[in-house]
């Protein structure tokens, strides 16, 4: 800040006022600014000339810091227990008291070789590789150090790719664990959980990874395989002694004689509808009647529908086609895309011929609905009025179309389909396409957009030029 001094008073004084130097302060220079002579003048005073420096009007002075560097003092940096500074002009002069300074090596560190970066008279930095393990053993010569020296201590971890092994298939926790010496695969497996239910005793595979450091050309071998046999967890065969390798991949495989429960529905008019276990393959329609012991008297065994759930590969191929779709007459948006899809079945037929075409092989999730018999014709799409009709048997479908107050102008009216109440799909063509319970889909056209004024002048342009050329060719 700026003080007021008597005339005559020093440096020293004006110190005092601003309550002596910091605790930072490099004392051993102090830099004064004067105006003199119309210009600035400097001045360094040292510390006996403090008391008899005489201040002038306007002087300025400035105190510099200690400057953060050390001159007696090594930096230790590494696998060692105790990192850090260390004064090197006393008890400590070599790298091996150094190392004995900060309590050793610890157990990860490589004693092949230390490096010292030291700082040369022109600031530059030099590297210097020390055998660290006969340093320490006295085998060869004990390295000086100079102050600011910078020691490093490698670790093991760091000179080697981070070492794993890898366990998949049928045990609690799969995955990459980190790589410890000498664990067999019955410890391998123990340490991931132990094996599920599923897993196959019979088969458990390695893979191991192809080290040949000394190649100049890659060979046909991609890979190492083994094959064992596991008894009351153990590995027995001829290799019962086996040890696994950094980036071993351990395959523990799903035995073939493991079936979960797999599950149908049955609901609607059957006397105990609920969920059954599909007790093998080849299980059918009548099967699953039989067990959910039979129909009711009021069941319509021919509008009995089945809805299965789509497996992955089944929605992937509809997702393909629907991105195949470019045609105006399907809007992609009104299509149905849930996980399930009804199968068009014909009950009324398997439960007359078991085990026949009609009789269907079933699935896991499948869900057979066994409805009532309804006399109820549904109308829908391009009618004025959709609508609900009492069956008729023998009515055309202009009966229907009528009590639905006739077609749109929109209507494909040669292109009318039914909707089973068994999933089955029917084109309309007489009245014995239409059932009690169906649903009357009429589908509208396909918009038609007309020609724009740029393509219309296209046309007119190409015919002008096709009328130049027959010109030509009839002259």
């Amino acid at each position: 800040m700026l003080y007021e001094l008597l005339p005559g008073e020093s440096l020293a004084r004006l110190l005092d006022y601003a309550g002596g130097l910091a605790g930072d302060a490099y004392p051993d220079n102090i830099s004064l600014v004067r105006k003199q002579g119309g210009e600035l003048a400097v001045y360094s005073v040292t510390p006996g000339e403090r008391a008899a420096f005489r201040m002038a009007d306007g002087d300025s002075v400035y105190v510099d810091s200690t400057l953060n560097r050390y001159r007696n003092a090594v930096e230790l940096k590494g696998e060692v227990r105790r990192q850090g500074m260390y004064q090197v002009d006393g008890e400590v002069t070599t790298l091996r008291q150094l190392i004995e300074r900060a309590g050793g090596l610890t157990e990860n560190a490589y004693t092949g070789r230390a490096l010292i970066h030291r700082r040369r008279a022109d600031n530059t930095t030099e590297a210097i590789s020390v055998n660290l393990s006969g340093v320490l053993a006295h085998t060869e010569p004990d390295v000086v150090l100079q102050s600011r020296d910078v020691v490093f201590i490698a670790s093991t971890r760091d000179l080697h790719e981070e070492r794993t092994m890898s366990i998949y298939g049928e045990v609690q926790s799969a995955g990459v664990y980190d790589f410890v010496a000498n664990t067999s695969i019955e410890d391998f497996i123990i340490q991931a959980g132990g094996l599920k239910d599923a897993a196959s005793l019979v088969r458990v595979d390695v893979s191991r990874r192809v080290r040949d450091r000394a190649a100049n050309a890659t060979g046909a071998l991609t890979a190492r395989w083994y094959s064992f046999e596991l008894r009351n967890g153990l590995v027995v065969g001829a290799d019962t002694a086996f040890i696994l390798e950094p980036f071993d991949e351990v395959y523990v495989r799903r035995s073939p004689g493991y079936i979960e429960q797999e599950h149908v529905h049955a609901s609607g008019e059957i006397n105990f509808e609920g969920t059954f276990s599909l007790t093998r393959k080849e299980m059918r329609l009548t099967d699953l009647i039989e067990m959910a012991g039979g129909l009711t008297k009021d069941a319509y065994a021919h509008g009995a529908r089945l809805e299965r759930v789509l497996t992955y590969e089944e929605q992937l191929k509809r997702n393909t086609l629907l991105k195949l779709i470019v045609t105006d007459s399907i809007d992609v948006r009104k299509l149905e895309l849930s996980d399930t899809r009804s199968v068009g079945i014909y009950l009324d037929r398997a439960l007359a011929e078991p085990g026949s075409e009609w009789d269907v092989v079933l699935r896991n999730g499948d869900r057979l609905i066994i409805p009532q018999f309804t006399n109820i014709v549904s109308t829908n799409g391009e009618v004025i009025y959709p609508n609900s009709i009492t069956y008729r048997e023998g009515a055309p479908l202009s009966y229907y179309i009528n009590q639905s107050g006739g077609f749109t102008q929109r209507a494909r009216k040669h292109r009318v389909f039914a909707v089973n109440m068994n999933g089955t799909v029917t084109r309309v063509r007489s009245s014995r396409d239409i059932e009690p319970g169906c649903e009357i889909v009429v589908p509208s056209r396909a918009s038609r957009k007309g020609l724009s004024f740029a393509e219309m002048l296209s046309l007119g342009t190409m015919g002008v030029s096709l009328a130049a050329v027959l010109a030509t060719v009839l002259k």
